[in-house]
Order: structure tokens, then sequence, then C-alpha cells
């Protein structure tokens, strides 16, 4: 997926958000720490042994998850942070999400 240019992305903002301009994003003051597990879960073949379930008498292992839309190498979606270019909601205020797709707002948070 190609990212925007920052003067593409103004342009949609000027557009479809008037008002708002591109969060400037500060990195976080510390990295995130992965947690660790509490326990390691047993294999699933040890369960089924364990609890006397034959693999071929569920269907579970058969069912194909289908997605709603076919994923696309091509799809252009990008999030972008938003801020009120003014500065009228205060110090205070986080950004505010938006979704770009084909050259235009597809979703934006509040």
């Amino acid at each position: 997926m190609a990212k925007r240019s920052r003067a593409k992305l103004e342009e949609i903002l000027k557009r479809d958000a008037p008002g708002m301009k591109i969060a400037k994003v500060r990195a976080a003051d510390a990295p995130a720490k992965r947690a660790t597990p509490d326990a390691v879960s047993p294999d699933i073949d040890e369960l089924r042994r364990k609890y006397g379930v034959d693999k071929t008498r569920g269907t579970a292992d058969a069912v194909r998850v289908r997605s709603a839309r076919p994923a696309q190498d091509h799809d252009e979606s990008e999030f972008v942070l938003l801020t009120p270019s003014d500065g009228a909601d205060g110090p205070g205020a986080q950004p505010k999400a938006a979704i770009v797709s084909r050259g235009r707002i597809i979703a934006r948070q509040g």
C-alpha cells in the first residue's frame, strides 16, 4: 500500500474536513511492554485426547471462513490523525482519527 503525500492528504482534508489539520504525532514516552502470559495452554491435540473428542467428528475443522469483501493488494485506506487548525478544543484535546480511501474521507471519529 503506497502512502499518500502530505500535500495530497492536506488537499483532501481541506475539501472534506474544513477547519482540521494533520496532527503532529509524538513518539510514546516509553516503548510498549509486552505482557507475559499467566499460563501456557496445552496443545489442541492433547486436549482432544484428554477429553475424548474425535477429530473427524467435529465440523469446526472443515468450516471455511470467507470474508465479506476479499482483501486486495491495492487497498489504499489510510488512517490520519486530525486536530482543529485553530486549536479550538484546547491544549489537552486529543487528535481525532479519520480514514482516507480513494481520495476522500470515508470515516471520521467525533
